[in-house]
């Protein structure tokens, strides 16, 4: 977003500066919309209202209550992440890290190097090792005021030693950024008087206080911009999920939901994907997936003051959005095995050409016989090359295809992590097929060291279980450092 120079002459700031005081701090506030669980299985009949209900939808301030109730929806919320990431059917091994990773030894010959087994990933990589997620640890458990210093090429603090951002780097300046709009935990207010001398040298009667303001925030968070908080997350996101072998990617297709006949824009601002061993394959963008999405929304406020908590219009259009884009997820994964069918395609009006007649002839044809062809210029040779002309407008606009597909041409789909003797594509449910759960965690406030730590755990532990390679088994005993004997 910003080079290196530019970005320090955005973002630095004097210390014990004193300044006018930035507009007053927005305030949190967090959907809390409650679904009414219908537990309404899917007929024919029920099908077409529901269908016909959502083709209802022509803005977001259409969106009602009764649009989420109609989605067989329960939303479980402050699920802990145990609850979140399955268990790993092996009683050494587990895909969230657990107190053992905090005091297992890198030393082979410690006892406590073998009490977790070697997991290994389904692109044929070892997956990451309890030292490499206390390394990731230790970066993001620093002091803010530290690892901000570092960002801005400031001298530490007297006492302290320079701080290295590591890996986190990208995820600090970032978050050094929305600090100006969000941290408010060196906000400081006062008044000041100010006098003057006089000729006599006396002083004037001091004027009208003012008031003065030291902190980091220069303004509030609702005027943040929407990019700060897209590369904060990103960062935050793409640093874990590298160490799986995977990467964020922007949408490279308008992600739109497919409903029947009806597209819905949907809200996502990234997606991860598995990438390939072979670096002519990376060079050309390939890759599979998606593994899983990102989503950031700006609202601040979702409900007007009249309306109660829980059941607020915003509320219900928040809850819309993440469902929208989780639904698109998995309708993507769904593809795998699958091949595109455009739209029209093997359709006459997509393959015949063919002029209904009128006076002036057709486009591009003066003569006025439409069904002559336009014989083409030859192709001009360049001593050992061959330029070929390009179509015009008339050439371009006479051609026949099918229309735009919404599948991206560069990704491979396939439902990574999806467990093979489920029907369904989600994690652990016993729900029937017509009913959806939504499983969440607590809000993580991204400048709290402790909440910082519990969010890369959840991201760890999540992209652990997608990316595990499902067709292995390790024998007990093979532990990190050691060799391991595959089981027939």
């Amino acid at each position: 977003m910003f080079g290196r120079d530019n970005w320090i002459a955005l973002g630095a700031t004097v210390e014990k500066e004193y300044k006018g005081p930035p507009p007053p701090a927005t305030p949190l506030d967090f959907p809390q919309y409650v679904p009414a669980n219908h537990n309404c299985p899917f007929t024919e009949g029920t099908a077409k209202d529901w269908y016909g209900h959502f083709a209802t939808i022509q803005k977001p301030a259409d969106v009602t209550g009764k649009h989420v109730d109609d989605l067989n929806l329960r939303v479980l919320r402050d699920q802990s992440l145990d609850d979140i990431v399955p268990s790993h059917p092996s009683d050494t091994a587990t895909f969230l890290p657990d107190l053992r990773w905090d005091v297992i030894s890198d030393n082979i010959d410690d006892p406590t190097a073998n009490s977790i087994v070697k997991q290994f990933l389904c692109n044929g990589r070892e997956a990451p090792r309890p030292d490499v997620y206390r390394s990731r640890k230790a970066e993001l458990a620093v002091d803010n005021e530290d690892a901000f210093r570092a960002v801005q090429r400031l001298a530490p603090q007297a006492g302290k030693q320079p701080m290295r951002p590591g890996y986190f780097y990208k995820f600090w300046q970032n978050l050094f950024l929305m600090s100006q709009y969000w941290d408010t935990s060196l906000d400081h207010e006062y008044e000041e008087r100010q006098g003057s001398f006089n000729d006599a040298g006396g002083t004037n009667e001091p004027s009208q206080p003012s008031r003065r303001y030291t902190g980091r925030r220069t303004g509030t968070g609702r005027d943040m911009p929407d990019s700060f908080r897209d590369d904060t997350v990103k960062a935050l996101v793409d640093t874990v999920t590298w160490l799986f072998g995977c990467q964020l990617s922007p949408p490279r297709m308008p992600p739109r939901l497919r409903m029947q006949s009806s597209f819905f824009s949907v809200r996502l601002s990234y997606s991860v994907f598995r990438t390939l061993l072979d670096r002519q394959q990376i060079r050309q963008g390939l890759v599979e997936g998606p593994v899983m999405g990102v989503q950031t929304r700006p609202e601040t406020s979702f409900r007007l003051p009249e309306e109660p908590v829980g059941t607020g219009k915003g509320e219900a259009l928040d809850l819309l959005r993440e469902l929208g884009a989780l639904l698109l997820l998995a309708q993507e994964r769904a593809r795998e095995g699958k091949s595109q069918k455009k739209p029209g395609e093997g359709k006459w009006y997509t393959s015949i050409p063919r002029w209904g007649g009128g006076p002036g002839g057709e486009v591009g044809n003066v003569t006025g016989n439409g069904d002559e062809e336009i014989p083409k210029k030859e192709e001009r040779k360049s001593g050992t090359k061959t330029r070929r002309r390009k179509n015009n407008a008339v050439e371009a606009y006479k051609k026949l295809h099918p229309g735009m597909g919404t599948w991206d041409s560069r990704v491979t789909y396939l439902a990574i992590g999806k467990d093979d003797e489920s029907e369904v594509d989600d994690f652990a449910s016993q729900l029937p097929w017509y009913m959806l759960e939504l499983r969440r965690s607590k809000w993580y406030d991204l400048f709290s060291a402790e909440d910082r730590v519990k969010a890369m755990r959840g991201i760890w532990g999540v992209t652990a279980w997608l990316m595990r390679d499902k067709s292995k088994t390790e024998t007990a005993g093979s532990a990190f450092g050691e060799d391991v004997v595959m089981s027939d």
